[in-house]
């Protein structure tokens, strides 16, 4: 499944601007509040695989452990019930083991496993990402 999602985000970058014009990705219809939340989630799992990067630079595991646990479980934890509810199953295929995969590498820093492996382990947490921003987009429901 991994390599999939690998494969599948080289090819929509090898697609021209032109095929990815039209933006055919399935709408998830959140109240504003919800959409800024999970928009708001997103970001601290950017925010989470840039600190992941610049601590496997800086060979730093601490602060590796730091950054990735910030995007596991627990950041999936803080999503209210209402908007849960209107989650695609398959948004949530590709979330929940994307907050695993942060929490799991995480671990693997903690246990001392190797740059590379590590760095593999990001690899696969962002072809989730990859995926998932290449399947779905929030809307926000109009206002009553």
């Amino acid at each position: 499944m991994m390599l999939k999602a690998r494969l599948f985000s080289l090819a929509l970058f090898a697609l021209p601007l032109s095929a990815v014009a039209t933006d055919e990705r399935e709408v998830i219809v959140l109240s504003v509040e919800e959409r800024t939340l999970l928009l708001a989630e997103m970001r601290t799992m950017l925010s989470s695989v840039q600190g992941v990067v610049a601590a496997l630079a800086d060979e730093d595991n601490v602060a590796l452990v730091e950054a990735a646990r910030a995007s596991g479980r627990r950041l999936a934890a803080g999503v209210p019930a209402s908007a849960a509810a209107k989650l695609p199953q398959g948004f949530k295929e590709l979330g929940g083991p994307t907050h695993m995969g942060f929490d799991t590498l995480a671990m693997a820093a903690e246990q001392g496993e190797t740059s590379d492996m590590l760095l593999m382990r990001l690899g696969d947490v962002l072809g989730n990402c990859v995926s998932c921003h290449a399947r779905y987009r929030f809307e926000a429901a109009p206002s009553r």
